[in-house]
């Protein structure tokens, strides 16, 4: 994304001008504009992403140990003697 997404603001406008245009033009016809932005809105995104990850960033804060299985997402995989996923 660009440099400004960093912000609150600057991802608020990526996602309004950028990305709710293209979001609106493939749900044409089958959702509304108020239902295309209820549904893939920022507010909507940043509440399931929240939901989904918790008040931290669980990437970030676990200490992954070689040989360990770590989970991503549904599925775990096993790193490893450096640490790597493979």
């Amino acid at each position: 994304m660009k440099a400004h997404a960093e912000s609150d603001q600057g991802l608020a406008d990526i996602w309004k001008y950028e990305l709710l245009p293209l979001l609106e033009e493939q749900y044409f016809g089958r959702l509304n504009r108020d239902k295309v932005h209820e549904k893939f809105g920022l507010p909507a995104m940043l509440k399931k992403a929240q939901a989904k990850v918790g008040a931290i960033d669980l990437a970030l804060s676990q200490q992954e140990q070689p040989g360990e299985a770590v989970e991503y997402g549904d599925s775990s995989v096993e790193s490893d003697t450096k640490g790597s996923a493979v």
